[in-house]
């Protein structure tokens, strides 16, 4: 039997996974946290054999908090859920030593068989992320996922769509406007667009932040 540790700010989604899980035999604990520290406390007492994050807990990075996780239970399977979209940060995943992605717009069904799939040992990302990584333990130059920010882009990015100037983004930051201005050419590259207005009409309409 299982146990599992499942990471996200709001109450409901952890009442409700936990329930879902707890509803099959292969399931001995549920474990649950709304934040980095608590989830940071729990693990230091309890065997975990899957963790279960979103993007971000309470503004705080869910891929970072999943690799102190990991430090702790390096043998523990992870699985990323999550309502942001799948192709922008599925190289964060990866990177993460995450073994899969599900959306939280998916029925229980699916979500019950993408964690039973990550516990047998498999990955469980979308066929595109698949055709983008040949090897997924480890990820060469060539074949990262063209659309995938780092976690500084995504930093940059954040102060872009609200509007902050390139120094006032660089004061925040603690980089050079220089360095603002070349992470941001290549956000604007790897989403495709050519504007500030474009981008920020692209994270709005692919919920990416």
């Amino acid at each position: 039997m299982y146990s599992v540790l499942v990471i996200d700010e709001s109450p409901t989604i952890l009442v409700a996974i936990k329930s879902l899980l707890m509803q099959s035999d292969s399931f001995e604990q549920v474990l649950t946290a709304t934040s980095s520290t608590q989830s940071l406390d729990i693990v230091q007492g309890n065997h975990i054999d899957l963790i279960i994050t979103d993007v971000e807990i309470q503004g705080d990075d869910g891929f970072l908090l999943l690799k102190k996780l990991k430090k702790e239970h390096p043998k523990a399977k992870s699985l990323i859920f999550s309502s942001k979209n799948e192709s922008i940060y599925a190289l964060r995943a990866i990177e993460a030593k995450a073994n899969g992605f599900i959306s939280k717009g998916k029925d229980v069904d699916e979500i019950l068989f993408a964690v039973q799939h990550v516990l047998k040992g498999y990955l469980f990302f979308s066929a595109e992320v698949l055709g983008t990584v040949s090897d997924m333990a480890t990820l060469s130059k060539n074949t990262k996922p063209k659309r995938s920010l780092t976690a500084r882009e995504i930093s940059v990015l954040r102060y872009l769509v609200k509007g902050f100037k390139n120094k006032e983004i660089a004061g925040s930051l603690f980089i050079s406007e220089k360095t603002v201005s070349t992470y941001k050419a290549r956000i604007m590259t790897k989403l495709g667009v050519k504007s500030v207005i474009e981008m920020a009409n692209y994270v709005e309409r692919n919920d990416l932040l």
